[in-house]
């Protein structure tokens, strides 16, 4: 949890906002994703859902050198609103 506390002062620190933090407990992942330490075959997933500037996903990539963390995913969504996008 305390990355997740580590990723919203950052997103918070390039003026984003953290709008919701689901966790689905410990997964039985389909494949074993190895690592340093180990090949591991269950995880803690979590979802995370942030408003920040498009600048935020270069700066995310922070995460690729995580060795508690298996695998991320960054998805860029947009606000629908009567048919209209928010910009």
């Amino acid at each position: 949890m305390d990355m997740v506390a580590r990723i919203g002062r950052d997103v918070y620190k390039k003026n984003g906002v953290v709008t919701e933090v689901k966790s689905f407990g410990t997964v039985q992942l389909g494949y074993g994703i190895k690592k340093l330490d180990g090949r591991f075959f269950q995880g803690q997933m979590m979802q995370l859902t942030m408003m920040a500037s498009p600048m935020m996903s270069k700066e995310l990539h922070y995460l690729n050198r995580e060795d508690r963390l298996l695998r991320w995913l960054l998805v860029n969504a947009r606000i629908f609103l009567l048919g209209e996008a928010l910009h």
